[in-house]
């Protein structure tokens, strides 16, 4: 699970909670991922967990308090080892809490590359300086850079639009635990279908 704390366990601030879309359809099955929540069904902020198991006691069964269940937002579809080598990453006690990584899980890196025929020809994005002012830090905690942007003023796809991406995943430490540029292989998923919008 993670979102809601920084590396050294201080708890983020957040955006007012959302509603509840457990009843979506969708269920925790392995690598999907879901919203983080308290007892009260409509409390999830910025806090989401991937499943590393099927999980059908976590889908929803009604709608109240003990059977609304936690909403799944999206879905691992490629790189389920990733999750593998994230789920056996040490842990320990830390400020109070238990199973806190002892080396922190952080995305450091996504690059997009274009939809269609441009991305069969785009060319591999060289590695981004370090710089902190290069990160972009959203409301959930994570963090990228952008090593390569697509032309001002040009199209966007449209949702449905499979489009592809390069990612390269790094500890806090430098060292990858996962990266599509090393495989040569890029992620792909449709625009606005439940994984990214």
């Amino acid at each position: 699970q993670g979102g809601g704390f920084s590396k050294d366990m201080q708890e983020k601030s957040t955006h007012a909670p959302i509603a509840n879309e457990a009843d979506n359809g969708l269920k925790n099955d392995i690598g999907t991922l879901a919203m983080a929540r308290t007892g009260d069904p409509n409390s999830a902020t910025a806090q989401f967990f991937i499943n590393a198991k099927n999980n059908d006691f976590l889908n929803f069964r009604s709608k109240d308090e003990q059977g609304y269940g936690y909403c799944v937002f999206g879905k691992v579809i490629s790189g389920l080892s990733v999750v593998s080598a994230i789920e056996n990453v040490a842990t320990g006690s830390q400020g109070g809490f238990q199973d806190v990584p002892q080396t922190p899980v952080i995305m450091t890196k996504v690059s997009v590359v274009e939809a269609g025929a441009a991305a069969a020809k785009a060319v591999p994005v060289k590695a981004a300086t370090s710089k902190a002012s290069d990160t972009i830090t959203t409301a959930s905690g994570l963090k990228y850079i952008v090593t390569q942007k697509g032309p001002v003023g040009g199209a966007k796809p449209a949702k449905g639009t499979n489009i592809k991406v390069h990612y390269t995943g790094r500890l806090t430490d430098g060292k990858v635990f996962d990266s599509s540029v090393n495989r040569g292989q890029p992620f792909e998923f449709a625009v606005g279908t439940g994984f990214w919008t």
